[in-house]
């Protein structure tokens, strides 16, 4: 890895121990983006309800963000950009199988950091690639494995335990997942 690369990755593994700041005007445009990348939408929800159709378990923001939220809302919209199909059909089933949206993916984003921090994906990276992306590529990578087991066999923590020791073994394997499904 390159000096550059690391120091980017430190900056991404501080900004996610940020708290969500509603006069932050960051925050603000990445929650406004992720919503509106997510739902499709042009603009903020006209009413508190829609905030649900971007993943969130209720619509009270001060909540769904106070943990994570920055970090989450920065995947969200690395998501929905990169990845809408997989966003997207997780969004449609997810009353369904009792899960929010938002918190899986600010679980596996925290997760991935935790993973980041322990210096796992560094063996896969190249001197070009951009640790961000491949960052975030990952994380979605675990995120579909996931959804993909949660599906067949309906159990939220069995899945997610399943994937999270199975990233760590093989990381190339969730990159390589992942690619199979960038849009």
């Amino acid at each position: 890895m390159t000096e550059k690369s690391e120091e980017t990755l430190e900056k991404l593994i501080e900004f996610s121990k940020a708290g969500f700041g509603f006069t932050n005007q960051f925050h603000l445009q990445i929650l406004l983006g992720a919503y509106c990348k997510a739902t499709q939408s042009n603009d903020w929800p006209t009413n508190d309800d829609e905030w649900l159709d971007m993943g969130f378990a209720s619509t009270d923001l001060a909540q769904e963000l106070k943990v994570n939220g920055p970090i989450g809302l920065l995947y969200i919209f690395f998501l929905a950009d990169q990845y809408s199909s997989v966003l997207q059909e997780m969004l449609s089933v997810c009353r369904y199988f009792s899960y929010e949206v938002f918190n899986v993916c600010k679980s596996f984003i925290v997760e991935t950091i935790r993973f980041v921090k322990k210096k796992g994906l560094h063996p896969v990276f190249k001197s070009n690639d951009d640790p961000v992306l491949l960052t975030f590529a990952f994380c979605t990578g675990m995120l579909i494995k996931w959804f993909k087991l949660m599906t067949q066999n309906q159990d939220f923590d069995e899945s997610y335990k399943q994937v999270t020791k199975d990233a760590e073994k093989d990381p190339m394997r969730f990159l390589n997942l992942a690619s199979k499904h960038s849009e």
